[in-house]
C-alpha cells in the first residue's frame, strides 16, 4: 500500500509541477545585490555588527550540545561542575550567552573534552570594513 501511495504522490508532483522537479533557474528569480558578491558570511556579520553575538551563540550551542549529549541530569551536572542547578539552567539556556572561561573548562572536563582557546587575526577585508 505504501508503494501505491508513493506512486500517487510522485504522479501528483509530476502533474502539478512540484518545485522539487522544477529547473533550478526558475527558483533563482531574486536579483543578486552586486555589493554582496564576493563577500563571505563572516564579513557580512561583521558589517552588520552581529559577529560577536553570533559567535557567542554558536559557542553556547556547542557547550549545550556537549552537556546534553552526556546524558546527565541537571543535578549531576551541577555537582560535577561544582555549581548550582540554577547555574546549570542558565548555562543550558540558549538565550543567555554569558559564560566564563572557568565554566567552559569545567564543562569540557565534565564531558571528557579538552578546551582549546585561540586567537586568529581578522582577514584584511573584514578588519577594514569593521573600522569604517
Amino acid at each position: 500500500m505504501e508503494t501505491n501511495q508513493a506512486l500517487k504522490t510522485s504522479q501528483y508532483n509530476e502533474a502539478i509541477g512540484s518545485p522539487l522537479n522544477a529547473p533550478r533557474r526558475n527558483m533563482m528569480k531574486k536579483a543578486i545585490n552586486p555589493d554582496c558578491v564576493g563577500q563571505d558570511f563572516d564579513e557580512f556579520l561583521a558589517e552588520e555588527g552581529l559577529a560577536a553575538e553570533v559567535e557567542a551563540r554558536a559557542i553556547k550551542k556547542i557547550v549545550v550540545a556537549l552537556l546534553m549529549k552526556s546524558g546527565k541530569t541537571q543535578g549531576e551536572l551541577a555537582e560535577q561542575l561544582h555549581t548550582s542547578r540554577t547555574q546549570i539552567r542558565r548555562l543550558l539556556d540558549p538565550a543567555n550567552t554569558s559564560i566564563t572561561l572557568s565554566t567552559l573548562q569545567r564543562a569540557a572536563d565534565a564531558t571528557c573534552h579538552r578546551l582549546v582557546v585561540g586567537f586568529e587575526p581578522f582577514r584584511k577585508n573584514a578588519r577594514i570594513k569593521q573600522a569604517a
